[in-house]
């Protein structure tokens, strides 16, 4: 993806949806980007972690 169309996408202000787990951490879901969600141990955690998902997700990284 061209460098100023990528810059667009990551500018944009995604909604998220953040869920307590019974073992204890969250789960945040990115539902304007199929596929993406996150996970972390504090609501910090998990909507830092969720930022570095939505780079992935616009640059075709992956965590393998």
């Amino acid at each position: 993806m061209e460098q100023p169309i990528l810059e667009y996408f990551l500018s944009l202000k995604y909604p998220i949806s953040i869920y307590p787990e019974e073992e204890g951490g969250y789960t945040a879901l990115i539902p304007n980007l199929p596929g993406c969600m996150s996970q972390g141990e504090t609501l910090g955690e998990v909507i830092i972690n969720g930022s570095s998902v939505c780079v992935m997700q616009w640059t075709g990284e992956t965590l393998i």
